[in-house]
């Protein structure tokens, strides 16, 4: 290839490959974290975790949402599973202290989006500043 740029193609297969592994990587650490998580906090640690992995899935499955997006979905899918217990649609135990769980979580979920699309942006702006100054 000597120096050429990758074909349109190739960069687009590149792309959705690291969004593949970054948001997976997010998806399987969050179950970790979960269980981190229950020592230090017994009985919310993976609630917390739970919205990481709602999150995950959905930027996964490639959902282009915002920072805020994200962490609403975060917030409301779990809620939901939560109200499901207190009517007994699911197995479990509801718990009212969960909502704080999951309004923590999806704070992180936020803080998590920002970061990464912080992240991009100054690599997008470093890229195009090295373009400019070769040319």
């Amino acid at each position: 290839m000597n120096g050429e740029p990758l074909p349109y193609f190739m960069r687009v297969c590149k792309k959705i490959l690291y969004e593949k592994l970054l948001y997976g990587a997010i998806f399987f650490g969050a179950f970790g974290i979960g269980s981190l998580g229950e020592k230090i906090a017994p009985g919310h640690g993976r609630d917390v975790m739970y919205c990481f992995s709602s999150y995950s899935t959905t930027q996964f499955m490639g959902f282009q949402l915002s920072p805020v997006s994200s962490a609403a979905i975060s917030f409301s899918v779990q809620s939901i599973g939560e109200v499901c217990q207190y009517y007994g649609v699911f197995h479990g135990t509801f718990d009212w202290k969960d909502f704080i769980s999951y309004t923590v979580g999806s704070a992180l979920v936020f803080g998590t989006e920002k970061t990464i699309r912080y992240v991009r942006s100054n690599k997008r702006r470093e890229l195009s500043d090295l373009v400019t100054t070769t040319k």
